[in-house]
């Protein structure tokens, strides 16, 4: 099935058989998730701002530029000077310790690359301590976000302080350079002008000008300190845990959807004839039965204007279809794709729905291997089908037909599972025979076959039917199980038996069942008792 194909209806109903596979699956990415918040190493994150004066310009007089005005050409200066290799080596100069102790706990390997030269250690090291640093403008604000990250909440706050009063630092250490620049010219002057009218004024301007170093202030502000975060920035545990159940909810879904196309079963009539390629059948719906009933077939009888019983009588005109090509074509073979699916019950639900119509029929229990039909029918007979097949000379079908109760129905019953092989039996002559009589007695024969996933013998039943009805389970047979069973089945029977497609155990349509329900009631002399759910099976 092409994904394109899927409905919504159908969406749903694979998810509802599939739920175990969505939570298992949503559930492991939980738990993988979880111990991958145990092992991972919170990291901690404090912010300092600091607001700088957009009128000054830190690096020449103001001027402006074709990009940007003034105001947006500082801003992004600004940022651009705090995150400078020069702003990292005030830090590592100012603060030893607190640089050192961020540089372990982030696992930096420069502490014993020993190979590395100076130049190459000091690198590595600004890059570890930019890596933990993040620096930016707040929208078109005057103000700048320092964040600095840590194993260590502590260690966080007091990093994006440091690293502000470096910058700070570096701006009150470049306007005292200028002063004392312009102090040192000043003094040159006075010593060439020594003497002269003019040397007082030089030497109060250069004392002027030594006030003025000590009175200098930085451009920016510190205008809120970082404090000690109380919980971990990352990881996150509920957005983490959050996003690994969506995401395990989905890979859920996908895996559902993906094992339905794949190796899920049947789900409609419209698919399994895509699928196989072959004829199908109307599809046969669960039934419910009473303590009372011994086999989902009793439906055909009890109540039969049931949805199984229609649905019974609809399999029985699509068989009519494909055998009315000749007289000696009378030979139903029913068979399923894997065990469980329901051949048995449908093979006896067939047989009745023929003799009903006053049909005579024979239904033979041809899993010799684990007959069935007899728990259906409440007969436990000291011997069956396999016995006389078994014994010496020609066998006594007398011995082992049995009586349908509730119809006119004969039965070749089996009694006891075979613990040896028994398709050699189904090519001997003894069965040949039984077969040819049965053929020249009655109007119809349907053989209960066993599943080809257990025994071999349907491939040799099949070569002796006029038609093969293949029954797989709703929303359990495999597809490529299904696949493989019709085209053994084709290549056993040469290509000139036709084969036709059940689907069996689907869920009856809420409201079909509901006007079945009532028109039976209404029939019925009595109220129909409380039925409990029957799930098809062998």
């Amino acid at each position: 099935m092409d994904f394109a194909d899927f409905e919504l209806g159908r969406i749903f109903g694979t998810l509802l058989r599939r739920w175990r596979m969505v939570l298992v699956t949503t559930a492991l990415t939980l738990v993988l998730a979880a111990m991958a918040l145990v092992f991972i190493t919170p990291q901690y994150s404090a912010i300092a701002l600091v607001q700088f004066d957009p009128s000054a310009n830190p690096l020449e007089q103001s001027k402006t530029t074709l990009v940007a005005p003034p105001a947006q050409a500082r801003g992004e200066s600004e940022v651009e000077i705090m995150r400078s290799n020069s702003v990292l080596l005030r830090l590592l100069r100012d603060q030893p310790e607190l640089t050192s102790a961020e540089l372990r706990a982030a696992g930096s390997s420069l502490w014993e690359a020993e190979s590395l030269s100076e130049g190459q250690s000091l690198d590595l090291t600004l890059r570890q301590l930019a890596a933990s640093l993040s620096i930016q403008r707040r929208g078109l604000t005057n103000v700048i976000a320092v964040q600095a990250r840590s194993t260590s909440p502590d260690r966080a706050a007091a990093l994006a302080d440091a690293l502000v009063r470096a910058h700070l630092g570096n701006q009150v250490d470049r306007k005292v350079a200028a002063i004392r620049a312009a102090q040192r010219a000043v003094e040159t002057q006075r010593d060439v002008f020594d003497g002269t009218p003019s040397a007082p004024a030089l030497a109060s301007q250069a004392a002027e000008l030594n006030i003025l170093a000590g009175l200098q202030l930085p451009e920016s502000i510190l205008i809120a300190p970082a404090v000690p975060p109380a919980r971990p920035s990352f990881p996150n545990s509920g957005l983490t845990l959050g996003l690994a159940g969506f995401f395990g909810l989905l890979a859920g879904i996908s895996l559902a959807l993906i094992a339905e196309n794949k190796s899920g079963g049947f789900i409609d009539e419209e698919e399994i004839q895509s699928t196989l390629r072959t004829r199908t059948a109307a599809p046969i719906p669960r039934t419910r039965i009473t303590e009372e009933m011994s086999s989902p077939a009793d439906t055909i009888v009890e109540t039969p204007l049931a949805a199984f019983a229609e649905a019974m009588r609809r399999l029985q005109t699509s068989c009519n279809l494909l055998l009315r090509q000749g007289e000696v074509r009378k030979v139903i073979m029913v068979t399923a794709a894997a065990p469980g699916a329901g051949a048995t019950t449908t093979a006896l639900a067939l047989a009745r729905t023929y003799a009903l119509q006053g049909r005579s029929t024979l239904l033979i229990d041809a899993n010799l291997r684990a007959p069935g039909i007899n728990r259906h029918l409440s007969l436990f007979p000291q011997k069956g089908l396999l016995e006389e097949l078994q014994r010496d000379g020609e066998p006594d079908v007398s011995q082992v037909i049995a009586a349908d109760p509730h119809s006119i129905l004969t039965v070749l019953v089996g009694a006891h599972p075979s613990e040896r092989p028994t398709d050699h039996m189904l090519m001997g002559r003894e069965w040949a025979n039984l077969l040819a009589v049965a053929r020249r007695t009655y109007e119809i024969i349907v053989l209960d076959s066993p599943a080809l996933a257990t025994a071999s013998d349907a491939l040799h039943l099949a070569r002796q039917a006029d038609l093969v009805v293949l029954v797989t389970r709703w929303a359990d047979t495999p597809k490529r199980i299904a696949e493989q069973t019709l085209h053994a089945l084709q290549e056993a029977a040469g290509g000139t038996v036709p084969i036709l497609a059940a689907l069996n155990g689907i869920p009856a349509p809420r409201e079909v069942a509901r006007q079945r329900s009532k028109i039976q009631r209404r029939l019925s002399k009595s109220p129909s008792p409380e039925l409990p759910t029957w799930s098809a099976a062998e």
